[in-house]
């Protein structure tokens, strides 16, 4: 998906080219896992969260463009048409935008309240740590799906939740949930790896996918997904009013993911839309925690 838009804005000018960056169609996500971990603590949609929503996308347009930032040399091969490695953005105007995200960012959770700062500025410090060399954890196999489902999940999702509990250390119930749905996005994340074989190994990345090759990784990935994903909605059924209905939409889900590991087609595409398809689960989440 980055390649044909970046090929779409490769002339739209500045503006674009920055926002191009941030990834601002990802950034979506973080939010709405603010607002499930908020319906988790209260069936009802708060101003409160509204603000969160928007915390998490500024600071996602910010961590996103510092692994940009970071991974120059790996885009250079991978995706050369990017902002940063065709020139159409300098180094010195990534670190502005990133810069003005994250504080941003961490200007409107201080409004929110101090336990979801907590939450934001986790996210910042795992979200530098994750590019940031010499440590640079979206190198190593065992720490680049981790951290990815951690920011974009768990800590979103208790970011959330604290807005209502008044708390950093949610309730058992919702931590489990918190890190059923990390653990479910950590192995649909781990086919990202596939598009960025070749640039991850010229540039010293040791990924899963290098490790193991494109059919284990695909085998992993999907026996992950269909553990995490059916434990993970066991335990929100409690949450949920009409549970046949949902019980139903989640099978969908499944069966529209899992798909998409016996398609013939490239890995970007592959990913891309198992991205829009967490999407749509998350949207119908969404859904079924306010009915």
């Amino acid at each position: 998906m980055e390649r044909e838009i970046a090929k779409f804005g490769y002339n739209k000018g500045k503006l674009f080219a920055l926002m191009e960056l941030g990834r601002p169609w990802n950034a979506g996500i973080l939010g709405l896992f603010a607002i499930v971990g908020f319906l988790l603590t209260k069936n009802a949609i708060g101003i409160n969260v509204i603000y969160a929503f928007f915390s998490f996308v500024f600071l996602y347009l910010a961590g996103t463009t510092v692994n940009d930032i970071f991974g120059l040399e790996t885009d250079k091969i991978n995706i050369s048409v990017r902002p940063l490695p065709s020139g159409r953005v300098t180094l010195k105007e990534a670190w502005m935008f990133s810069l003005f995200f994250y504080a941003l960012g961490l200007l409107v959770a201080y409004f929110i309240g101090f336990y979801f700062m907590f939450w934001a500025l986790a996210f910042c410090i795992l979200s530098f740590l994750y590019s940031m060399k010499p440590i640079s954890l979206d190198s190593r196999w065992y720490s680049k799906s981790l951290v990815l489902a951690i920011v974009t999940v768990f800590i979103p999702l208790n970011g959330g939740a604290s807005i209502i509990s008044g708390k950093i250390v949610q309730d058992m119930a919702i931590n489990y949930i918190g890190l059923g749905l990390s653990a479910f996005f950590l192995f649909v994340a781990t086919t990202n790896d596939l598009k960025d074989m070749k640039g991850d190994a010229k540039t010293g990345k040791k990924t899963l996918a290098l490790l193991l090759g494109e059919k284990r990784t695909l085998q992993i990935s999907a026996l992950g997904v269909s553990i995490f994903f059916l434990i993970t909605n066991y335990l929100l059924l409690n949450y949920i009013k009409y549970a046949l209905i949902f019980i139903a939409f989640c099978i969908a889900i499944w069966a529209i993911l899992i798909r998409r590991y016996f398609i013939t087609e490239n890995n970007e595409m592959k990913f891309t839309k198992a991205r829009f398809t967490v999407l749509a689960y998350i949207l119908g989440l969404i859904m079924a925690l306010l009915i």
